[in-house]
């Protein structure tokens, strides 16, 4: 059974978590936009601080000053960052970025 291996639980949450996390975001922001409710507005309101306190952390004063703004910078870096690989992969760019190494056998 997996769930008894101890690596499964880092192997779910590195690999397929994160690859869930930005479509997770997008889902929550459009939800909290689009739907109606006190909590939901809270939820947007509290989201929508979150990206801005993140996009002060990218700021170089900031970034060194403050771990927790850097730590929200870079989280929505990888974020934006897997979804741009996400649309380079889907329009099959990716093809022309990334080569196979041909390793040459020293004869």
């Amino acid at each position: 059974m997996p769930i008894r291996n101890p690596v499964w639980w880092q192997w779910l949450s590195h690999k397929l978590c994160r690859l869930a996390v930005p479509w997770a975001l997008l889902g929550a922001l459009v939800s909290n936009i689009f739907l109606n409710g006190d909590l939901l507005t809270i939820c947007l309101g509290v989201q929508c601080v979150g990206y801005a306190l993140g996009a002060l952390g990218m700021t170089p004063a900031i970034e060194k000053r403050s771990r927790v703004l850097s730590a929200g910078a870079w989280f929505l870096v990888l974020n934006a960052d897997a979804w741009i690989a996400f649309w380079v992969w889907i329009t099959g760019q990716a093809e022309r970025s990334w080569h196979k190494v041909r390793y040459e056998s020293p004869t």
